[in-house]
């Protein structure tokens, strides 16, 4: 149960990484940086892909904790 947590805690920290990069995205593209935002677009996308590969995990260490 207790990796079930540390997963779950985890998934949701690379959600908030991805959303927070896609904020800071979206500011630099406004402020006229557009080299800055393609870089904190490309976090988004690794942060993006953190978060379902950790959702995957956890669901893969739920079904084999039962």
């Amino acid at each position: 149960m207790n990796r079930i947590l540390v997963l779950k805690i985890l998934e949701y920290t690379w959600l908030v990484v991805g959303i927070a990069c896609m904020l800071m995205a979206a500011y630099s593209l406004n402020c006229g940086d557009k080299q800055q935002a393609l870089l904190f677009l490309l976090f988004t996308l690794v942060g993006g892909f953190l978060f379902m590969l950790r959702r995957q995990q956890r669901k893969w260490a739920e079904k084999n904790d039962k």
